[in-house]
Formats: structure tokens, sequence, C-alpha cells
């Protein structure tokens, strides 16, 4: 396929395995040029793998842009959130262990 279409590819995965798959995903996308659209709900993830977000509020984009400019202001006009929306709580990032992630595609 040209494209690969990954509908919450990570969704109630444990860490280490979510950074398989989103590793994987991007390895397909860098080696064989293959565009991948994937649907993330959590924007440290979104920053980590992805080149573009488009973020999308009650069936509107509502942000179209690189991972550098999604702040967490922009967050809260995605989610609709207030000033107490902390980012930072919602967090899912862990130390990348690639040497893990290639074993396991090995």
């Amino acid at each position: 396929p040209r494209f690969i279409l990954a509908d919450e590819p990570i969704a109630s995965l444990d860490p280490m395995n979510a950074q398989v798959v989103m590793d994987t995903l991007r390895r397909i996308h860098d080696e064989d040029g293959r565009m991948v659209i994937a649907n993330l709900h959590t924007l440290d993830t979104a920053r980590r793998y992805c080149d573009r977000v488009i973020g999308m509020r009650d069936g509107r984009i509502v942000f179209d842009g690189t991972p550098d400019q999604l702040t967490t202001g922009v967050a809260r006009d995605i989610y609709g959130a207030d000033d107490s929306f902390n980012e930072r709580a919602t967090s899912t990032a862990i130390p990348a262990d690639t040497a893990y992630a290639d074993a396991m595609l090995a």
C-alpha cells in the first residue's frame, strides 16, 4: 500500500510496546517512503514521531502544523480545556530504549 492508516495504534498498550509499534511505523515511513496516518491521543507521542500534526475538535480541524508548533495552548484549543489543563499530567513519555525495540523487530 502507498499509505498506512493506523487507527489508535497504541491505545491500551503499555509504554514499551507502544514504543515498539510507533518505532515500527516510523521505520516503515523512513525506509519505504510510505505515508502513515495515525490517530493519536497523546501529545508527546505526536511530537516525537510525527512530521505533521492535525488536531480536530467536534469534527473540525483546529490545528495543522509541525510538532514544534503543538504547544500547551494549542492543546487547550484542541481539547476545549481551560487554563487548569496541565499537559505534563497526561504525559506518557519514557526514555527511549531503541536497542530493545530493534531486538523485538529483528
